[in-house]
Formats: structure tokens, sequence, C-alpha cells
């Protein structure tokens, strides 16, 4: 079983990763955060977030493959349906 975190709202970084474990592959929501800059913004911050506190071995994002500047951890990006076929993108 791969858990799979996320950061539904930035005052829920508290307890958003609770039960996650240290130091594991991780899986990362990538579908639906490019709606806005805000929504991107959030994603990434999440990202950020769950690599200090969790330091994760891997990092698997369902969706398009795409820049997260400055990670470290190593990621796959795995396809999705959503992605593939309904493109959401903020201009």
């Amino acid at each position: 079983v791969i858990p799979v975190a996320g950061l539904p709202r930035a005052d829920a970084v508290e307890y958003a990763f609770e039960g996650i474990p240290e130091n594991s592959v991780i899986g990362y929501c990538g579908t639906g955060h490019n709606m806005s800059k805000a929504s991107r913004d959030l994603w990434i911050g999440g990202i950020y977030e769950l690599e200090k506190r969790k330091k994760p071995e891997l990092l698997l994002i369902y969706g398009n493959r795409q820049q997260i500047p400055g990670i470290k951890t190593p990621v796959m990006f795995i396809p999705d349906y959503i992605t593939k076929n309904i493109r959401y993108k903020y201009e």
C-alpha cells in the first residue's frame, strides 16, 4: 500500500500529513491544481511541506510531468485519465 498525501488548504498543514510514514514512497495528487495560480501555489507548497516533514524516498505524482522548483526528493509522474482528457490550466 502506498499512502497518498495532500494539502486541502493552507491552514491544514498541521494535520494534513498525520498518518503518513516517514522515509517511504508517498503518492501525491497532481490533478486539478492548475485551475488558478492560488491552487498551483497551494499544491507546490504542500509538496515542500511533505518533503520537509516526511522526507519521502520517492514521490509518485498522478498527473502530467511538470517542474517542481527546488525539490530534492526523486519524483515519478504517473499519467492519469483526468489530466489526459480534461486539461485544467490557468492563463
